[in-house]
């Protein structure tokens, strides 16, 4: 079943994150790689590209990720995997559910055939 999960996910071309800010001048500024927290994740519903409301915040994401790496390496030793496998696992985890999410909504929530 991993496999197949696995398998799905490498079949479709990767997509970065694109994070949408604009400055206190009224610019645009769009990125992958957000600098701070006040730059919102954009998303693409059968609507259009709209702000994601329920992403954690930039500074909470990389907080996080110091304060578990003690906890991931610790099993990524035990299971004898390298440190960086298991954050990669979850990226490639998030990335196939929103694959299922966007064919779920082509599937059985848009108006025009496919």
């Amino acid at each position: 079943m991993l496999l197949l999960g696995l398998g799905l996910v490498l079949a479709f071309p990767a997509q970065a994150d694109i994070y949408k800010y604009v400055d206190k001048h009224g610019r645009v500024i769009l990125t992958d790689q957000p600098t701070n927290d006040k730059y919102k994740r954009l998303v693409k519903t059968w609507k259009g590209w709209v702000e994601q409301k329920s992403r954690i915040a930039t500074e909470d994401f990389l907080r996080n990720r110091t304060r578990f790496a003690p906890t991931i390496n610790r099993y990524a030793d035990i299971h004898q995997l390298p440190h960086a496998l298991l954050p990669a696992m979850g990226e490639l985890l998030e990335v196939f559910v929103q694959f299922v999410w966007k064919v779920d909504q082509q599937l059985f929530h848009s108006t025009t055939p496919i």
